[in-house]
């Protein structure tokens, strides 16, 4: 009865071990494009005497950026406030307490450039000169970021199925059927510029912003599971 027992068990142990039996790879595809959007933060920054005098002379700049870029053409839905802050300043007297100095108001304007992004320098010329004195970044992206990840999916499942087919080959096994498939990541790498404190440095050295945007990283993975075949 014991070896009855224990033959069934050595079965059933079998059985499992060959149910998990498999072709596990990771399949992966990668492309490098062109970039055809642009996202350009820029500010204004302003201090005054009072809040009141920080936020009128604020608006007042902000307003004359916003209609110049009006004007050279980029809709308004393309012009968004993406921060906006008021702080008080203070001056820090040795061994007394701190005294206040006037307002600081900041306002952040994101621009959204389609398509001709040979602009870009343009932009930040026009802004500079009608009070923005705050330059943050640009950011380079596509605009069909969703349905280039779809495709590299696509092309991620086929580079596996690859893999898998010489693997199999190499270790002298029949590949079987697809027992499991999932998107492991995709991903945009987008391509940034950052100015901060350099811009004033960069104006000084050239007659207009030169802005070269470079490629765009589009990438995704896939872990696909074969049984192996009879």
């Amino acid at each position: 009865m014991k070896k009855t027992l224990l033959t069934v068990a050595i079965l059933v142990l079998a059985s499992l071990a060959a149910s998990a039996a498999g072709i596990s790879v990771t399949g992966t595809a990668e492309r490098m494009v062109q970039p055809d959007l642009a996202r350009i933060e820029l500010g204004v920054e302003t201090q005054g005497d009072t809040a009141q005098a920080a936020v009128t002379e604020n608006a007042t700049l902000m307003t004359k950026v916003r209609n110049l870029l009006l004007n050279f053409g980029i809709p308004e839905a393309d012009l968004t406030t993406s921060a906006f802050s008021l702080a008080p300043q203070y001056r820090y007297p040795k061994d007394s307490e701190p005294v206040l100095t006037g307002y600081r108001a900041s306002n952040v304007l994101e621009i959204t450039l389609r398509g001709d992004l040979k602009r870009a320098g343009e932009v930040l010329d026009l802004a500079t000169k009608a009070g923005a004195n705050r330059v943050q970044n640009v950011t380079f992206s596509v605009q069909r970021s969703e349905e280039l990840q779809l495709e590299l999916l696509a092309e991620a499942v086929g580079n596996g199925k690859q893999r898998a087919e010489k693997l199999a080959q190499a270790a002298g096994v029949k590949m079987g059927k697809l027992l499991d498939l999932s998107d492991s990541a995709t991903s945009v790498i987008p391509y940034r510029i950052n100015f901060r404190e350099d811009y004033g440095a960069l104006k000084a050295a050239y007659d207009s912003t030169p802005i070269q945007p470079g490629q765009i990283k589009i990438s995704a993975q896939v872990n696909l599971q074969y049984d192996l075949g009879n």
